[in-house]
């Protein structure tokens, strides 16, 4: 789903998408399919959807059925840029489509922006928004994940997109900024100009017009469930015991699907990392200290590198160099690593786990090379 999704925030900044017809089919019918929607069966992705045939001829623009009873989710297409001025009439809209049939979730997209609201819970419709995805600037895997948790076929039918609706609604309005942004700030402490966490947390709900003080930042922090992060240039585990491979695992090492993978132990040289992207990063950054140009690395990995400090398109820094790497899938990631660490001569290790939502859940995956 990863290369769907970047394929059409591709395309959307190439301004592929003339018109509401380009949203629906090349946007939101493709991504309903790859969340497991039959989108040739229109009992179960209905277009058009009457919503009160007895009073008047409203329709929605696409009513998905989970179940052959009621609608599941009502989806309100808009073109590219037109949701922000009518936000409040298309949310009147999508109240009146609940009227007499409500279903589970209502969403607002224009391609680019989504917008999730839990029809189920009581107070104003505006107040049932419960989360937000950018496919332009939200990390990828989130991006995914966001989509799998709130309009995956299997998590609308057995009941766990409502669950976790659910638990967002229950938060404050602050506490869910705080909450969407902790992630985002953990990732960007590693970069220029190095802010301490709460720092940058402030600084990524100040971006949501919420403030909040280093105060709260700190107690919320303190409160969430991964309250310490490691140092990078610490492990988890005693060094005695990294690089050996006397475990009790039967190793998956295949690496063309690694969705909803977490980093267990991974180490680069003398580095200490916790994820694919700061992996990969900083193994860039051992390439360029070797003294390999740009575009030997971009032919190398064939990943989407500029010079400079970027920050937008899914572009980030290279930790202390002058250029920058957009952002890649997880297996898209390892396998270029291999690549940096059997050109570079680079000692890799990574011991990874797939989660819960993966087919493979439990299991653990290893990457070695030039380790004795």
């Amino acid at each position: 789903m990863k290369s769907t999704i970047e394929d059409i925030r591709q395309k959307i900044q190439d301004h592929y998408y003339e018109n509401e017809e380009h949203i629906r089919l090349n946007i939101v019918v493709r991504l309903l399919e790859k969340l497991g929607w039959d989108i040739w069966n229109p009992k179960e992705v209905f277009a058009e959807l009457l919503v009160s045939p007895d009073e008047d001829k409203t329709k929605v623009d696409l009513a998905l059925f989970a179940n052959n009873y009621s609608p599941s989710v009502f989806i309100e297409i808009k073109y590219l840029g037109k949701i922000s001025d009518r936000l409040s009439a298309i949310e009147r809209q999508l109240r009146n489509y609940n009227r007499d049939n409500t279903a589970t979730f209502s969403v607002i997209t224009d391609g680019r922006f989504w917008r999730f609201y839990y029809s189920q819970t009581g107070g104003e419709f505006s107040q049932k928004s419960f989360k937000q995805i950018d496919l332009i600037n939200d990390d990828i895997e989130d991006i995914e994940l966001h989509f799998i948790s709130f309009l995956g076929k299997e998590d609308i039918q057995s009941g766990n997109a409502g669950r976790e609706a659910a638990k967002y609604l229950a938060l404050n309005r602050k506490q869910q900024a705080m909450e969407d942004s902790l992630l985002p700030a953990r990732r960007m402490i590693q970069e220029p100009p190095y802010l301490s966490l709460p720092e940058c947390l402030v600084s990524l709900v100040k971006e949501r017009n919420i403030p909040i003080t280093i105060e709260e930042a700190i107690e919320y922090i303190k409160a969430a469930p991964t309250k310490k992060i490691e140092p990078l240039d610490q492990p988890s585990i005693s060094k005695s015991e990294l690089f050996n491979e006397d475990r009790n695992y039967a190793y998956d090492n295949t690496i063309e699907d690694l969705r909803f993978t977490k980093i267990i132990q991974g180490k680069i040289e003398n580095r200490y990392l916790s994820s694919w992207s700061e992996l990969l990063r900083y193994a860039l950054k051992l390439g360029l200290d070797k003294g390999h140009s740009l575009d030997e690395l971009k032919s190398l990995t064939s990943l989407k590198l500029k010079p400079g400090l970027v920050r937008d398109d899914g572009y980030r820094p290279v930790l202390d160099t002058k250029i920058s790497m957009q952002d890649v899938p997880a297996s898209r990631a390892a396998i270029s690593l291999r690549k940096l660490a059997q050109k570079l001569k680079l000692r890799l290790y990574v011991e990874y786990e797939w989660g819960e939502q993966s087919p493979k859940a439990g299991k653990r995956g290893l990457i070695k090379e030039n380790v004795i």
